[in-house]
């Protein structure tokens, strides 16, 4: 009687989680070869090209051209976001919670950065951009902490 839990357990893992970590990989990698692209034409736009942003044209290239790269990075960012908190989802664990977490503060604190000028920055944005960055580092350390204690324990993280 006592095996039974632990074959669920095993049959769960093996036929929704295995699945749905493999689905969630395989987004993440289109969204990275998808962001790695459009750095790289980003980079030979500015290299190759005389770079001016047209407002009127509504095309693929200029829709890069335009585009702050810290802007479509943290766009990225949150996409990432999304597929870990839908994987979250299928699993009981608490302790992965903080991956979709980091993911959507970086993805918040890239986006600020991306629509900050000189001429803009104030104390209530200072406050903002500080009290992410201290959340992030937060979650880093917990996410860090928590990783060493499920070792120590001779678990997996």
């Amino acid at each position: 009687m006592s095996m039974e839990p632990q074959n669920d357990a095993a049959r769960y893992a093996a036929q929704v989680l295995r699945p749905a970590r493999i689905i969630r990989t395989i987004c993440q990698m289109i969204l990275g070869l998808g962001l790695a692209i459009t750095l790289i034409l980003k980079v030979y736009m500015l290299v190759l090209t005389d770079h001016q942003c047209v407002a009127d044209a509504v095309s693929l290239g200029n829709g890069i051209r335009c585009a702050d790269t810290l802007e479509i990075m943290s766009y990225t960012l949150a996409l990432a976001a999304g597929f870990e908190l839908a994987f979250l989802m299928f699993e009981d664990s608490d302790e992965r919670a903080v991956r979709p977490l980091l993911f959507a503060v970086s993805a918040v604190l890239l986006f600020l950065l991306s629509g900050l000028s000189a001429g803009e920055a104030n104390w209530q944005m200072a406050l903002t951009l500080l009290a992410l960055s201290l959340t992030l580092f937060g979650g880093l350390t917990f996410r860090h902490r928590l990783v060493g204690i499920f070792k120590a324990r001779g678990g997996e993280e």
